[in-house]
């Protein structure tokens, strides 16, 4: 038998400990004595972080108990420091020009001038999650959505971006 098995089975055991000597002996008897010799201070330490699982409260309970855990909020940081550098000297450009983008004109005329379109086109906004070795920008999906935020300022380019992005990018590279 070997150790993990073991674990399991003194996890299914340990809490019939309360129960009379003699049928928690019977019990114990199940496992194998040599498998018992292996129970030492540091198994039985193990045996105890197994079974100890930090405890949280239902988060939908709690909302309802008029409780907030923000530690639900907490999100991994994805990006080291250098890529995350990196991405905020891609966007700086890139919030500048829709900034200055007339998301109203584009909206009355219903078309999306040439000139910014060619603005999109010298930012590298057509290639985001095309690999660097084609002439993309190569994001990642995190990078990517950062990219979205901003983009995401002018319906009709977020459209036209996203259609670049998604249908059929896959496929081609």
């Amino acid at each position: 038998m070997s150790r993990v098995h073991f674990l399991r089975l003194w996890c299914r055991l340990e809490p019939y400990r309360h129960i009379e000597r003699s049928n928690y002996q019977c019990c114990r008897l199940l496992c194998d004595r040599s498998v018992q010799e292996l129970i030492d201070s540091d198994t039985r330490s193990e045996l105890t972080a197994i079974k100890k699982k930090p405890k949280r409260n239902p988060f939908v309970k709690n909302l309802f108990l008029g409780k907030f855990d923000t530690e639900y909020l907490a999100f991994p940081e994805v990006l080291n420091k250098e890529q995350l550098q990196n991405l905020e000297e891609l966007l700086s450009p890139i919030e500048k020009f829709f900034n200055e983008v007339d998301s109203q004109e584009i909206d009355r005329s219903a078309t999306i001038p040439e000139k910014t379109l060619t603005t999109l086109k010298e930012l590298g906004l057509f290639g985001q999650q095309i690999p660097t070795e084609y002439g993309g920008l190569g994001l990642s999906a995190t990078e990517y959505a950062r990219f979205a935020e901003i983009t995401a300022l002018d319906g009709s380019i977020a459209v036209t971006l996203a259609a670049h992005q998604a249908i059929g990018l896959k496929v081609k590279i």
